[in-house]
């Protein structure tokens, strides 16, 4: 996973006007207000069961933990859909910045 947030890249909305009220229905949370994860601490990955180029982002909104699933369309990250992390996603995302901040410091 990776860890080098770059808040220069600017977040776009969907392209399919459904997919929100999807996310929102499924998840309750609103993926065109997830932005905010890119600006702080974020883990990434490419997405292993989607296609090339999709990736999967751990990081904070607020006080939740989330997960979001978005591609680097031309112009800025698409944020697909975006839910809470799982209780073992969140150990594994603490875990990773634990081991960071020990190797860094």
């Amino acid at each position: 996973m990776n860890a080098l947030p770059d808040p220069t890249v600017p977040v776009m909305m969907p392209t399919v006007p459904d997919r929100r009220d999807a996310n929102l229905a499924a998840h309750a949370i609103d993926p065109t207000a997830m932005g905010v994860v890119f600006e702080g601490l974020h883990l990434w990955s490419p997405d292993p069961r989607g296609p090339e180029g999709r990736r999967i982002a751990v990081g904070h909104a607020g006080p939740l933990t989330v997960v979001l699933v978005y591609d680097e369309a031309e112009g800025g990250r698409r944020i697909l859909s975006a839910r809470k992390a799982t209780r073992a996603e969140k150990r594994a995302f603490q875990a990773a910045f634990m081991r960071t901040s020990h190797a860094l410091g």
